[in-house]
């Protein structure tokens, strides 16, 4: 958003502002913003955060559209999860 609150159009971020900074940081294969979007989403669901909180967060109408986007991630989220569970629980 502008400092006037309108939305920047697509077409001149992506020729003014992502083109050139992806340009510049010398990226190949060439991300686009939606890949930051799909990271963002990787990032959450790996550090334990819940689909109801994520499907928010990326504003998805359903907990079903983000469960199968992102679901798949999950059983590498539960296999953390319980190799810290029985670490803790096997004690000192």
């Amino acid at each position: 958003m502008t400092e006037e609150g309108d939305l920047i159009p697509h077409r001149w971020f992506m020729i003014n502002v992502w083109e050139p900074a992806v340009e510049a940081a010398g990226l190949d294969p060439k991300p686009t913003p939606h890949d930051l979007r799909h990271t963002h989403a990787a990032l959450l669901i790996a550090d334990g955060r819940p689909l109801s909180a994520i499907k928010d967060r990326l504003g998805h109408e359903s907990i079903l559209t983000t469960d199968g986007t992102y679901g798949y991630l999950l059983p590498r989220v539960e296999e953390d999860l319980l190799r810290v569970w029985t670490r803790c629980s096997a004690g000192p």
